[in-house]
């Protein structure tokens, strides 16, 4: 797909990033119990192509500039390692009707994407239902979405849309907030709970593994040498917690 012009295109995406509220509790407050994360997968899912042909580039949403709506547009950033490759894999995307490079540095780039008519959107699933979106960022071959709902009906309203659009879906995090520890917030750090988002989303930890150590490091502008020693830190925190050693 070409590239456009960026010559128009401002820094800020427009728009705020949540469906219409949850109902209120007693206080007055808008309530979003339900703590979810869900992966979604499918050949023709925007972007995939380019995710799945650069496994050591992350790639994530910003979920500011969606508004609700089943927009043509969207705001993606791109970072790690391979970068150059970006442009080129955009080209391919048959997913991608049109792109344009908002902002370019070392190790980070932002896009302004426009989507293909035939490619399948990632958020119009979560529109006009009571959710708030809260990240959306690569896997290695579709796209992981942390949201809040504010029901089990919620729930049940978005996995019949993800079966109608024939998306392969499974829900990574599901836990009632204020109920369930956060385990990764309460014992990692911000860095180290990236780091192992990263190698799970890109199947490290899998047999055979979905990407390298070299590829990770690549990621992460780090050497291999400083990704091992970094994920045998997290993993080891992890361990520790989970043995009652925290």
């Amino acid at each position: 797909m070409r590239a456009a012009d960026d010559s128009s295109i401002s820094t800020s995406p427009p728009g705020v990033a949540a469906s219409r509220a949850a109902p209120a509790d007693e206080s007055g407050a808008d309530t979003y119990d339900i703590d979810t994360e869900t992966r979604l997968s499918r050949s023709d899912l925007v972007l995939t192509p380019t995710i799945t042909a650069l496994p050591s580039v992350s790639f994530s949403f910003d979920v500011q500039s969606w508004a609700g709506t089943d927009t043509d547009e969207l705001f993606v950033t791109a970072s790690g390692g391979a970068l150059d490759g970006v442009d080129a894999a955009l080209d391919d995307d048959a997913t991608v009707a049109e792109y344009r490079t908002v902002a370019a540095f070392d190790t980070e780039r932002l896009y302004r994407v426009t989507v293909a008519s035939d490619a399948t959107r990632l958020m119009p699933a979560f529109d006009a239902v009571d959710a708030v979106v809260r990240e959306v960022r690569s896997t290695r071959d579709g796209w992981s979405v942390r949201a809040y709902l504010s029901s089990r009906s919620v729930l049940t309203t978005l996995t019949d849309r993800f079966r109608a659009e024939d998306l392969s879906f499974d829900f990574a995090r599901l836990s009632r907030l204020g109920t369930v520890d956060d385990v990764d917030d309460v014992v990692l750090s911000e860095d180290q709970r990236e780091l192992l988002s990263a190698a799970i989303d890109h199947g490290y930890f899998e047999t055979p593994r979905g990407i390298s150590q070299h590829d990770l490091a690549s990621m992460f502008d780090v050497s291999p040498s400083a990704i091992s020693q970094r994920l045998r830190t997290a993993t080891g925190k992890l361990v520790a917690y989970n043995l009652g050693a925290f």
